[in-house]
């Protein structure tokens, strides 16, 4: 997962692109980014862009991707968007 900036202004976009491994869609990824799911493109990755926070602090988003390993099984990792607003 790779973020467009970790510092930035009030009301400032954000881009967020994720993918698994080789970013293919075989495992099936969905992705959620702060309560919204986002299905991955045919190359098996997801581009979520956002506007940062209106104050000045420090913030983190939740993302969550499920997907389905080679052997089957599913499987869930949970990480979250870091980002500080500057003044």
């Amino acid at each position: 997962m790779a973020q467009s900036s970790t510092i930035v202004k009030s009301d400032q976009t954000i881009e967020v692109t994720a993918g698994i491994g080789s970013f293919s869609t075989a495992p099936q990824p969905v992705f959620s980014v702060n309560g919204k799911t986002i299905y991955a493109d045919d190359d098996g990755i997801i581009t979520y862009k956002f506007k940062s926070a209106a104050y000045p602090g420090k913030y983190k988003i939740p993302v969550t991707l499920s997907f389905t390993k080679p052997d089957g099984t599913k499987d869930t990792i949970k990480r979250n968007i870091e980002y500080t607003v500057a003044d």
